[in-house]
Parts: structure tokens; C-alpha cells; sequence
């Protein structure tokens, strides 16, 4: 099934939120396509790659959101805003910049406890990367990528520079 394209106008139909915004349904249709190449679901160049196995293992809300994820950053271009940056860190600061906006747009369109499908398929798609929760509390939310991407920098820089300082207990 690698690579093989998707052009089924029913499989895109058959998960809502391609429903929600007309730029999703359009950027869904031009450039899915099905590769086991990847674990889960994630844009390139090329367009939005979904693993077979594990779409068979989403339900329709988790689609929803995994879905509207991976053609966010299509439409804000994240591809081409992480040239020249360390791809890793660049994309953990565009989920950054995505899962806030989804979270507060799923919130206002339903009750969260209805539509809010977060558990371990989508901590798999998320790396659990969500302002101001867990490893990333001291983020606030609705920054561009760039900023959370240079955030994470400087918090990458500081550790090093923690590591290095002589006479830290752990050195021997």
C-alpha cells in the first residue's frame, strides 16, 4: 500500500472533519495519501501521509482532530517555515502552535467532554505537545511557531550550558 495515492472522495468523506473548514476537505483531497512509511500521520513536501494501521485504529472524533492536526500545518505552511531549522525541534513548536487552536476551536464548537477524543492515539500523533500542560507548562498558548521554536532552543541551549558547568554533582 506504500505511497499508493488517495484520491477516494469517500474515504476523506468518511471522517467529519473534513467537513468543518473548507481549506481541510481541499488540502485533504489534493495531497493524502497512504503510506506505511510513517507511524501514524504526518505532512511532508509531498503531501499528508496516513499509516493504514493505525487510521483502522481511530474513530471518527479521533480523526477529527488528528486530521484537522495534519492540515494545519499544511495551511500554515509549517513545512516550509521549518527550512533551515532542526526538523525534531521544529516540529514539536508547530504542534505547539496547532493543538492550542484545536483544542479551543473543538471547545467552542461542542462540549469538550463530546468531542475532545484525547487519549493514546492521539498522545501518539501529539507528543502530548500542548502549551501551558505537562513538559511544555511554562508555554502559553497562540504563539507562532517560529516563537515556540526558539523557546525550545533556548531552553535546549540552557540545559547543555547546565551540563557543562563544572563542579555539577553527576560529573566525575
Amino acid at each position: 500500500i506504500s505511497n499508493t495515492v488517495c484520491t477516494n472522495k469517500a474515504f476523506v468523506a468518511d471522517y467529519p472533519a473534513v467537513y468543518y473548514t473548507g481549506f481541510v476537505a481541499k488540502h485533504l483531497l489534493d495531497t493524502m495519501f497512504i503510506s506505511d512509511e510513517v507511524d501514524t500521520a504526518g505532512v511532508s513536501g509531498s503531501g499528508l501521509a496516513v499509516n493504514p494501521e493505525f487510521m483502522a485504529q481511530c474513530t471518527p472524533p479521533q480523526w477529527n482532530f488528528i486530521l484537522l492536526h495534519e492540515a494545519l500545518h499544511i495551511r500554515l505552511d509549517h513545512i516550509k517555515r521549518m527550512e533551515g531549522k532542526y526538523h525534531v525541534v521544529a516540529n514539536v513548536a508547530g504542534d505547539l502552535a496547532i493543538n492550542c487552536m484545536i483544542e479551543q476551536w473543538l471547545q467552542i464548537q461542542t462540549k469538550k467532554s463530546e468531542v475532545w477524543p484525547y487519549d493514546h492515539l492521539i498522545e501518539k500523533v501529539t507528543n502530548g505537545c500542548f502549551p501551558g500542560q505537562n513538559d511544555f507548562a511554562k508555554y502559553p498558548p497562540f504563539e507562532a511557531m517560529e516563537w515556540y521554536y526558539n523557546e525550545l532552543m533556548k531552553d535546549i541551549q540552557n540545559r547543555a550550558q547546565q551540563r557543562q558547568q563544572p563542579g555539577q554533582q553527576g560529573q566525575g
